[in-house]
């Protein structure tokens, strides 16, 4: 499943954003794709937000990974050594692929 997200993702807008992904409708999908071609910025919330989906999808047995990742915001996770969880990739279709 994939999903967009626009704007930054800050104090602001990751609680809602961990809201949205974590809802009991998506819970069981068995891989969540969010695309974040449109964010531009992410601070340590988004971070939070990021490793808490990550967390709560693996003790579930189901994957989550990002793509569309931009470059400033790929540099945020690099500074704070989160590239591996969750996984990063260009496209969902690399994500399926393995790429």
């Amino acid at each position: 499943m994939g999903g967009s997200q626009d704007g930054p993702i800050d104090y602001h807008t990751a609680p809602q954003l961990l809201g949205h992904l974590t809802t009991t409708e998506i819970q069981d999908v068995p891989l969540l794709i969010p695309d974040l071609t449109h964010v531009e910025f992410c601070d340590s919330s988004a971070l939070g937000a990021f490793v808490d989906i990550h967390r709560r999808r693996s003790d579930a047995g189901h994957r989550f990974a990002l793509t569309g990742v931009r470059p400033e915001v790929r540099r945020i996770l690099e500074l704070t050594r989160l590239t591996s969880f969750p996984s990063l990739h260009e496209t969902v279709e690399d994500v399926l692929t393995g790429g």
